[in-house]
């Protein structure tokens, strides 16, 4: 989808003992990309298993509505796979006063994914893998995990750091069976290995939604007609 800027984050935050005695994981910040050579920032929540991700996303737009609203008809212009009438609703984006310190003209956009709707769990009939991985092997319920991918995956995050998340994330359900972990690893491998294509059909996914979002902002100063978004 066109040219990629990355930005590095600050490494994760050390994990305190009162996260460990409540099983909430801290805040990490990751490195991100965003087409367009512009750049996009993530920070958030990942876990654990049990509670499910909260993650989230922000995004850098211009300021300018004239500017918003050519950079809504270029999203437009270049997703392929979008149903403009009907963008899905995956989460809640919201355009914030802020302005970055490192983006001087831009509006930070957040993003909190709705994980009912991005959530699939594990196996064929449910995105990210084609074939068959069963939920619990050996009686190891991994529905979590992949759920917890499957959200990873839609808010628009890293492949590499969610592949690397969905293992760590099945290996704790594993709870120290080594049988269960090489399982995981398995598992893990498959993904990172099989997982481009579902990966870039979930950022396409994220970034149609985006559309829906932008194009009721431009709509709020020109109308969606003047701004020849429809």
């Amino acid at each position: 989808m066109g040219k990629i800027a990355t930005l590095l984050f600050v490494s994760p935050l050390a994990l305190s003992e009162t996260a460990m005695a409540q099983g909430v994981l801290p805040a990490i910040n990751v490195t991100g990309s965003r087409p367009y050579g512009s750049v996009m920032d993530f920070a958030g929540d990942i876990g654990p298993p049990s509670k499910g991700p909260t993650s989230w996303a922000l995004a850098n737009v211009p300021n300018s509505p004239r500017l918003q609203c050519q950079y809504t008809q270029m999203l437009r212009r270049d997703l392929k796979n979008c149903d403009f009438s009907n963008p899905p609703n995956i989460g809640v984006f919201r355009l914030h006063s802020f302005i970055p310190r490192n983006q001087p003209f831009t509006s930070g956009i957040s993003f909190v994914p709705n994980a009912g709707v991005l959530q699939n769990g594990c196996g064929p009939a449910s995105g990210w893998m084609k074939y068959v991985i069963p939920n619990a092997p050996l009686g190891y319920d991994f529905t979590n995990a992949c759920n917890n991918h499957d959200v990873c995956y839609g808010s628009k995050l890293s492949k590499a750091l969610c592949d690397n998340l969905f293992e760590r994330d099945m290996k704790q359900i594993c709870n120290g069976s080594g049988l269960c972990g090489e399982i995981a690893e398995k598992y893990a491998d498959a993904v990172r290995k099989f997982g481009d294509k579902p990966y870039q059909e979930a950022v396409d996914q994220w970034y149609c939604a985006l559309f829906g979002f932008l194009r009721g902002v431009v709509s709020k100063y020109t109308g969606a007609s003047l701004c020849n978004i429809e």
